[in-house]
């Protein structure tokens, strides 16, 4: 599962779509985990190294900015010359701000549906265009536009009447893949040097201030005062610098025996099978998709009031929800879920219940199809009607 959310999201869309009824073709800018897993389902993916959506942080600002406005026109017109080959009906942008789909789409008087996964206050949005512009382009560019929570549309476009413009289809996930697996769960605390019979309490993110590792690791060392055998585990890859501020701040708050710093993971199953308790530290998130999977596995989970999960997690049902930037808060919680084992398998299996329900991959799949039908039927008749 080595892809980042807004692959992940379209990996299970694609794959919970009707084949019968549509045939997806994937258009990605380099070989990679999408790309191989697309290609095992036959689902026809098209690479292209023109193609380039976002800054690569090797990349100097200023180079990336030329390289992207100066090949912008020619990754439009290979978008044109695919659509028209390949006779396509409707442009899925799988982004906020994918200005070679939807200007392609507008050229080839087609409909284009945009899939926000993000914000504006993801960073690499700022790169390109002042949000202003960015909210003009989008909406401009896009027949329909798809969100994934109720907060993450009132962000980015509050108080705007976009009429039918504007949907929420909440995430899907492959719940199979997420079922705990004792031997397999146990070896991954082996091969990384976590106690087998300790408590352990995880935040998945890549390294970033807006995911609040450092309040992640105080309310680690407030838990270890009253559980010291407890362990904590911190996985994503990400800001190589920041990653060594947290390293540092574990090691000033007494945690270099309870605290593991682990790389980003191609499949992160036996993490969640592993784990007594999920955290989501962060100040900002516009979905929770660490949160679901944590309850697929049949896990309590605890997260700051940061946003999209608020609406994925009942408070004292499937897990506890706490003030942004509040260690103390965050530890009370971990700790009433770690001190109380009854408690812990209740919300977990009110959870899981709550994850099949409100996030299959059949579920998600058929929100998205009803969209493109939609999109797709309004087109047609706008077409008959001049």
């Amino acid at each position: 599962m080595g892809v980042c959310g807004s692959e992940q999201a379209l990996y299970v869309l694609l794959k919970g779509l009707d084949k019968e009824r549509y045939e997806p073709i994937v258009a990605v800018p380099s070989q990679g985990p999408l790309r191989q897993r697309l290609s095992e389902t036959g689902i026809k993916t098209l690479v292209s190294p023109v193609m380039i959506w976002m800054p690569l942080k090797q990349m100097p600002f200023l180079r990336f900015m030329a390289k992207y406005y100066i090949l912008l026109p020619g990754r439009i017109f290979k978008i044109a010359h695919l659509i028209r080959k390949e006779k396509v009906d409707l442009v899925f942008s799988n982004e906020l701000l994918l200005l070679e789909g939807g200007i392609a789409a507008r050229l080839m008087r087609l409909p284009h549906i945009y899939h926000v996964h993000n914000a504006f206050f993801s960073t690499y949005f700022r790169t390109y265009l002042p949000v202003g512009l960015i909210k003009w382009l989008t909406l401009k560019l896009a027949d329909r536009m798809i969100f994934v929570s109720q907060k993450q549309m009132k962000e980015l476009f509050n108080n705007q009447a976009q009429g039918n413009k504007f949907k929420v289809a909440t995430q899907g996930f492959d719940a199979q893949y997420f079922l705990p697996d004792e031997e397999r769960d146990i070896a991954w605390r082996r091969k990384t040097g976590i106690s087998e019979s300790s408590p352990l309490v995880v935040l998945i993110a890549a390294s970033a201030r807006n995911k609040g590792q450092e309040e992640f690791l105080r309310a680690a060392s407030i838990v270890k005062e009253s559980m010291p055998i407890a362990q904590f585990a911190i996985i994503g890859g990400g800001d190589k610098r920041y990653l060594k501020e947290l390293k540092d701040l574990a090691l000033g708050l007494g945690l270099e025996g309870n605290v593991f710093f682990v790389d980003f993971m191609e499949d992160i199953a036996p993490v969640y099978g592993s784990l007594d308790v999920l955290v989501c530290a962060s100040l900002k998130e516009t979905f929770g998709r660490t949160i679901v999977e944590a309850m697929l596995a049949g896990k309590p989970v605890v997260s700051t009031r940061c946003g999209g999960p608020e609406e994925i997690v009942i408070d004292g049902v499937t897990g506890f929800l706490v003030p942004v930037k509040a260690p103390q808060e965050l530890a009370r919680a971990i700790l009433k879920i770690l001190e109380d084992r009854d408690l812990a398998q209740q919300m977990g299996r009110e959870g899981r219940k709550r994850a099949e329900s409100c996030y299959s991959m059949q579920s998600y799949a058929h929100q998205i199809q009803e969209i493109i039908d939609e999109c797709i039927s309004e087109h047609r008749t706008k077409r008959q009607l001049q």
